[in-house]
């Protein structure tokens, strides 16, 4: 029996949210499945993350993304104009950009919580951002890109971590790819904060469409005391 909840909160903004007594699986991308799995993602997509050098030592003030497909490759074939990146910066590193966290504006931009979430093309991104009192060195920021790509009907999901130092001439490496964590957790309310991999949703009661079409209240403890229950919520371009 399906139920459809056609009005769910925006902190359900996230693909897949699989809800009951286990935490929802890591989100490695070798483990999600497939409409049907390119032979290797890594041939598709090509993505560039650095800091440019300079002739002074001044502390650097962006880093440039790019992402790069193969000829034949789309990013855009699942109604996405391109991936989406995730930003996780540490402490003392701030992110340059109006912050966008209330739902209206949220609404009006997608669901993109900027300044910490931007959609990417394969034009060159800039990221800004202002080294701040506290900043440790040695610490990187976090770089998350999360995308499809499709290759005539092939298409496969992209999910990459990546660490950034900052530095002149840095370039970033693959992080952790459980690690999901990005944003301003430390500076949001509990409701603002995006749902992380393994977290558990917060009690919530939705409208749930009744098979004649009216509308009946149903919380997500009644939904979840017979069975496990999954919710697929779209967000932005889809």
């Amino acid at each position: 029996m399906t139920t459809s909840y056609p009005l769910l909160p925006w902190w359900l903004g996230v693909a897949l949210i699989a809800l009951g007594s286990a935490a929802a699986p890591q989100a490695d991308e070798q483990a999600l499945p497939m409409t049907d799995r390119i032979n290797s993602v890594a041939d598709q997509v090509s993505i560039a993350i650095r800091i440019a050098a300079s002739p002074t030592d001044a502390m650097p003030e962006s880093a440039s993304l790019r992402v790069q497909l193969t000829k034949g490759a789309s990013s855009s074939a699942s109604g996405i104009p391109g991936f989406i990146v995730q930003l996780d910066p540490p402490p003392g590193l701030r992110l340059l950009g109006k912050p966008v966290v209330e739902f209206e504006e949220l609404r009006d931009n997608e669901f993109l919580m900027e300044p910490w979430e931007r959609l990417v093309t394969e034009e060159l991104t800039e990221i800004g951002f202002a080294v701040e009192d506290g900043f440790d060195p040695e610490s990187t920021l976090g770089i998350i890109v999360v995308g499809y790509v499709a290759n005539g009907d092939k298409e496969a999901f992209l999910r990459r971590r990546y660490e950034l130092k900052i530095a002149q001439g840095a370039a970033a490496t693959l992080g952790d790819a459980t690690d999901s964590s990005w944003g301003p957790f430390d500076e949001l309310a509990a409701d603002k904060r995006p749902l992380l991999i393994g977290d558990k949703a917060p009690g919530f009661t939705a409208p749930k469409l009744e098979a004649d079409g009216s509308l009946e209240g149903s919380s997500l403890k009644e939904a979840t005391q017979a069975s496990p229950l999954v919710i697929a919520t779209y967000r932005g371009h889809w």
